[in-house]
């Protein structure tokens, strides 16, 4: 474990054993629109940016917090026919897990 030599904790160690956390991004370019068979549109970039983050409380208990487009953009993301589908809004789940 996180122990010193004098057989302390130190809490950098034992932080560094129960989080991880971490950001992604999904950067697509060069995207068009075609709608109801009508010629290709141009269609602006779609970032979509979520954060991860989990705590280890011990062996078998963890919880999680997953933060979705946290820039909060207003991307489309696909289309059928005519009607185009926009990314969910700024969102989050919070989690706990137990191993038993």
């Amino acid at each position: 474990h996180a122990n010193t030599a004098d057989g302390s904790l130190t809490a950098e160690k034992l932080h560094k054993e129960k989080i991880t956390a971490g950001i992604n991004a999904v950067y697509l370019v060069e995207r068009v629109n075609s709608p109801d068979n009508a010629y290709p549109t141009d269609c602006k970039p779609y970032l979509v940016t979520n954060f991860n983050f989990k705590y280890a409380f011990d062996a078998n208990q963890t919880a999680t917090l997953t933060i979705n487009n946290i820039l909060d953009r207003d991307d489309i993301v696909t289309h059928a026919a005519s009607t185009p589908y926009y990314s969910t809004p700024i969102n989050f789940m919070i989690g706990y897990e137990m191993n038993f």
